[in-house]
């Protein structure tokens, strides 16, 4: 099981799967993809916006490819939500 604080970078179409980022001391922005499991799906409709801070708990699952904002591919580890608060 892995704890974080992270910030909702992107919402990933109508499902209540996101792009988020973790907080680093070197500025630099680490992605992890979180997949909110159908039992947490009202709380994040509810209360999720998008460069909010949240915690999650889960369980890494794999890592997925994103392209960030400049074309660069990142390669980001994807976390199946057990709990998550915004």
């Amino acid at each position: 099981m892995y704890f974080m604080t992270a910030q909702l970078y992107k919402a990933l179409d109508s499902s209540a799967d996101f792009i988020a980022t973790v907080p680093t001391d070197d500025y630099v922005p680490r992605y992890v993809k979180v997949r909110v499991p159908k039992r947490l799906e009202n709380d994040y409709f509810d209360n999720a916006q998008e460069q909010k801070f949240f915690v999650v708990v889960g369980t890494y699952k794999s890592n997925a490819d994103y392209r960030n904002n400049v074309g660069g591919s990142v390669k980001m580890p994807v976390i199946d939500a057990e709990y998550i608060k915004f």
